[in-house]
């Protein structure tokens, strides 16, 4: 089974939005911190310079994996079992004897006997290739979560982003084709929060994604002289993945 969650989806594009991008100096003083990122989410990282071709591979072996994933867990605590031992096969702790023989367990354990290494490039099975084809096409990720069965930060799959009004307008009938949506998190509003009531619906937003990249627009950081970073009277830490750009 794949977990839905009960959430109300708007492809809308929220009345709140700022569209709001960092300066190029923002970027690079973030980048080169101490692991705070855009937004005050912990652990955080660049992610890899991926084209979107690459990173269409990424969403393809989304696919591939998500009928098997579905076939090898009949409840939420097996899903989360089954797709934690894909996202950290280099972990014997993430190697359920229940996997060994099904088609999952070359994705695992590695037949050669080599210890594998993190796949979806350290970030989690169904939005992983979101996030990196969206970072690909010059939108800023900053976070995602996939939800977790027993602490989860988020409710359903989610990509945090930044992005120009005109980003946001060419997404907004491609969610609405894929059932995901636009909301903002009232303690990160410059933000625009992609959601999605499954990882199906969020592998799906990311084909199809792909399938429209060519007419992708033009989306860059603020310029240094016009930019000077969003305030936040609220300040609230999460320990989730965060990438940039």
């Amino acid at each position: 089974m794949i977990p839905s969650y009960p959430i109300v989806v708007s492809a809308q594009i929220p009345e709140g939005a700022s569209f709001w991008m960092p300066s190029k100096s923002e970027y690079d003083e973030r980048a080169e911190g101490d692991g705070e990122g855009f937004g005050y989410f912990r652990d955080t990282w660049l992610l890899l310079e991926l084209t979107t071709e690459e990173a269409a591979g990424l969403v393809a072996e989304e696919r591939e994996l998500l009928p098997l994933v579905d076939r090898y867990s009949s409840t939420p605590e097996e899903f989360e079992e089954t797709v934690s031992s894909l996202e950290h096969p280099d972990l014997p702790e993430h190697q359920p004897d229940r996997l060994r023989d099904t088609p999952l367990w070359d994705h695992i354990v590695d037949p050669t006997g080599s210890s594998r290494e993190h796949a979806f490039y350290s970030l989690e099975f169904g939005v992983a290739g979101l996030s990196y084809v969206l970072n690909s096409l010059g939108f800023l990720p900053v976070a995602s979560c996939r939800v977790h069965y027993e602490r989860s930060w988020s409710t359903s799959p989610v990509v945090f982003v930044a992005t120009t009004q005109a980003g946001a307008q060419w997404l907004q009938p491609l969610l609405e084709r894929t059932g995901c949506g636009f909301s903002i998190d009232p303690d990160r509003p410059q933000f625009l929060v992609i959601e999605a009531p499954s990882v199906t619906h969020s592998i799906a937003l990311a084909e199809i994604i792909v399938e429209e990249s060519p007419n992708a627009p033009q989306i860059h950081l603020a310029p240094d002289a016009e930019t000077e970073g969003p305030e936040h009277e609220a300040r609230r830490e999460v320990p989730g993945q965060e990438q940039l750009w």
